[in-house]
């Protein structure tokens, strides 16, 4: 007798035969196949046979036992098809309950997605595998137009191979400095930009409402009458208490993720005076965007200090003395042109602040300009002459990327005003990263505008 050939295929027969016995509990029977001279012939169906190493008893135990395998490997693969389908939906969908502003409905602004581990804190194996890039930043006041500045630092901490190693700042640039240091100290980059977008968002709900032209008029010219030191006697200034709910500063003087420089101008004399992250502590912030009609002179160490925008805005050279990076981006948020002469009082004073502010800029980039050219002469050996042929000076600049900025307030901190300019400051940011960081060093003029 032999067994069909085909049943080879699948096992055994008897097995096989077994098998079904014991989840079918019942008899099964088989076709006998006999092969003679002529062939193969059926002779019609015989009994299973029940004996040899497999009985019938141990496989109907065994049958419920093989059913719930089956069963545990059904429900992995339904757990497996799962879990992919929830890694395909993005991380946003999947959070619940973020403190960030950009995260809650009303805003403006976009949610933050989830970015991974930071580059800075992570483990090196997941570091990216280019190198990495080392910029300084120089952030210029400007009052709410540093909202642009907050678009720019935005956009540039996306950046994972991008290293912050000096930032050279003034009044609203110093604040979002000092944001930034706090945020990458409690978090990384991803909190960096968190900090940013809650601290922008407290000053623009704090902030007094706009009462129109005529209000604007009246506080100018009362401004011109009563003295700080009259109209504000207990010296109450809202950023001080913003700043101290924002910025460690304990934590920032111990562990400074960057070289710090923010500047103030000594009331007796003009002078620049430069805070390093060392020392820095709240009134130093203050005193860097301390605005002399609006707010008294902040005292430090027996002397008064008022904006670092009138002698430094903000420092370069000194910017360029303590930074290791072989760039410097600039980030110009007064504007430089007017349109034609104002005739009202408020858009005279307007425009004399920003001759102002922007005029001590241009000032220091022409200075700049003459040390670059004397040390391609020859005429510098020193460090800092090797510094300056080395060193690729870029800019963005407010103006270029928001339409008609010279007619608009710096003292507006409308949440919409604010977040157009933290959209420009975006945009600008990105340019940069497209045209910017691809642009040879050499020797070129000191200041490259892109976009």
């Amino acid at each position: 007798m032999a067994i069909d050939p085909r049943s080879e295929r699948r096992g055994p027969l008897p097995f096989r035969l077994a098998m079904a016995d014991a989840f079918l509990d019942r008899p099964v029977v088989c076709t006998q196949v006999r092969t003679g001279a002529t062939g193969p012939s059926v002779e019609g169906p015989v009994a299973a046979p029940r004996s040899g190493p497999v009985t019938q008893a141990p496989l109907r135990r065994l049958g419920p036992s093989l059913l719930a395998v089956v069963g545990i490997l059904c429900l992995g693969a339904v757990a497996l098809s799962w879990r992919r389908r929830r890694d395909a939906v993005p991380a946003q969908r999947r959070s619940f309950g973020a403190a960030d502003p950009a995260d809650r409905p009303g805003t403006g602004l976009p949610p933050r997605p989830d970015t991974g581990p930071d580059p800075m804190t992570a483990p090196t194996d997941l570091a990216p595998h280019r190198a990495p890039r080392t910029l300084s930043l120089a952030l210029q006041g400007g009052g709410s137009f540093g909202a642009f500045t907050w678009g720019v630092l935005d956009r540039l901490l996306e950046e994972d191979d991008l290293v912050i190693d000096a930032v050279s700042s003034t009044n609203a640039g110093s604040v979002n400095a000092v944001v930034m240091a706090a945020g990458l100290i409690a978090g990384g980059r991803p909190e960096a930009r968190r900090h940013l977008d809650r601290f922008w968002k407290r000053i623009s709900e704090t902030a007094p409402p706009q009462l129109g032209p005529a209000v604007t008029v009246f506080t100018d010219i009362t401004s011109r009458w009563l003295s700080p030191y009259q109209s504000n006697p207990f010296n109450h200034d809202a950023l001080d208490r913003l700043l101290a709910d924002a910025v460690d500063f304990d934590a920032l003087r111990a562990a400074p993720p960057f070289k710090l420089l923010v500047a103030a101008t000594a009331v007796p004399d003009g002078a620049t005076r430069i805070f390093r992250e060392t020392e820095l502590v709240r009134k130093m912030v203050l005193a860097s965007g301390c605005i002399p009609l609006k707010s008294q002179a902040v005292e430090i160490e027996g002397r008064r200090y008022w904006d670092g925008g009138y002698s430094a805005n903000p420092p370069l050279i000194r910017l360029i003395e303590a930074s290791d990076a072989p760039a410097i981006l600039l980030v110009q948020i007064v504007p430089s042109l007017g349109q034609g002469a104002p005739c009202s009082a408020p858009d005279i004073v307007r425009r004399l602040e920003q001759i102002t502010f922007d005029g001590v800029l241009q000032r220091e980039l022409s200075a700049l300009r003459t040390m670059v050219d004397l040390s391609w002469s020859g005429g510098g050996r020193s460090a800092l002459a090797a510094k300056l042929r080395a060193l690729a000076l870029h800019r963005v600049s407010a103006e270029d990327h928001h339409p008609a900025l010279q007619d608009e307030s710096s003292t507006d901190l409308g949440w919409r005003f604010l977040l157009r300019l933290r959209a420009a400051g975006r945009s600008a940011a990105e340019a940069w990263l497209a045209e910017g960081t691809r642009l040879p060093a050499g020797r070129a003029p000191p200041l490259r505008s892109i976009g």
